[in-house]
């Protein structure tokens, strides 16, 4: 482990303060970070890049953080920056400057699984600042396996750090109720028109949508008052996995081009829920490659057949293929090896 002497800078999303239940995966997992670090008594010293906490103006907040980037590394032994593709443009050249002048461990921690399909899509400008920052750091580590195998060549300390969580208190019922949850933020790309669609037609299920609503999402005339009649807002993050094991099966079928490692189906599997989400790069690397329970991208019939499939004769075995999978993604077990690898 890291002693105490040594100093730590952690950079990286934290919650909104005026909203902090408006949060997506980025701040839950750099807010994770900062838990397990609790946990194990590393002391660290932190930045938060969540421009809403500083001003209404992007600009603004930008140059603030830019300012404590200034003051704060040049005494850091270690800095860690944790960000997607957009987060990496903002502070790593910035980074990379003052590493020429203070002598300091650089990791790049890469959050979301689409930093390949960015980089692809991007200018040459972006491009070259996304290949130097993977270049010039100590080390660099992704959500996804696939992004470890596309970005490799350009560092060999290429790593794997997965969307991790605690072992839960909870679990799900061994007996099947049929009572299905969505639990993240209310978004078209997240599949809730397709929940709603599927849902609205099967009489005997029941499906609670959490989470709360962003980017305007207004659900169709038709589906209007059952989504009303199903929603039940956003939650705390406390809550989670409380609200996880009162239900029988966590429903996902995303189609947001950003998704890596969803942190909802690793709290899902910590309380044994088995898991309908979508067949996308991340999440079949998260399910494993045969999990039985992938859809087709915003195919209703798929979702449909996925969702009747589960019935009281296969709920425990699946019940207990998630409990065995989350060992993969156990921060009691996964933590302690990633430190290590961290510090070397």
């Amino acid at each position: 482990m890291f002693n105490n002497n040594e100093k730590i800078l952690i950079i990286g999303k934290c919650f909104t303060k005026k909203n902090p239940l408006l949060a997506g995966g980025i701040i839950i997992l750099f807010e994770s970070l900062k838990k397990q670090l609790n946990q194990k008594k590393i002391d660290y010293d932190l930045i938060d890049i969540n421009y809403k906490n500083y001003s209404d103006f992007k600009f603004i907040s930008y140059f603030k953080i830019l300012f404590k980037l200034f003051f704060k590394i040049k005494s850091k032994e270690m800095v860690m920056l944790n960000v997607n593709f957009h987060g990496l443009l903002y502070y790593s050249p910035f980074i990379l400057f003052l590493k020429f002048f203070y002598s300091f461990n650089y990791s790049i921690r890469i959050f979301a699984g689409n930093l390949d399909f960015q980089y692809e899509k991007s200018n040459i400008f972006s491009q070259k600042i996304v290949e130097y920052s993977i270049r010039k750091c100590d080390k660099i580590f992704y959500e996804t396996k696939y992004l470890i195998n596309f970005f490799s060549g350009f560092n060999e300390n290429s790593f794997w750090f997965p969307n991790l969580r605690d072992k839960s208190n909870f679990l799900t019922s061994k007996s099947f109720k049929k009572k299905f949850v969505y639990l993240g933020l209310v978004r078209k790309e997240k599949g809730i028109d397709l929940i709603l669609n599927t849902f609205k037609n099967l009489k005997d299920y029941e499906i609670n949508i959490y989470g709360p609503i962003i980017d305007g999402y207004i659900p169709s005339v038709e589906n209007k008052l059952f989504f009303e009649n199903n929603y039940r807002g956003p939650i705390d993050q406390s809550e989670i996995t409380n609200v996880l094991s009162s239900n029988d099966v966590l429903v996902l079928p995303t189609f947001w081009k950003g998704e890596g490692y969803p942190g909802v189906i690793i709290e899902a599997m910590s309380v044994g829920l088995p898991v309908i989400a979508s067949n996308m790069r991340g999440i079949k690397e998260l399910l494993g490659e045969d999990s039985k329970n992938l859809v087709d991208l915003n195919i209703e019939d798929s979702f449909l057949n996925s969702v009747l499939s589960i019935n009281e004769k296969n709920y425990k075995s699946l019940r207990e293929d998630s409990i065995e999978r989350f060992k993969l993604f156990d921060n009691e077990i996964v933590m302690d090896e990633i430190i290590e690898l961290i510090k070397k």
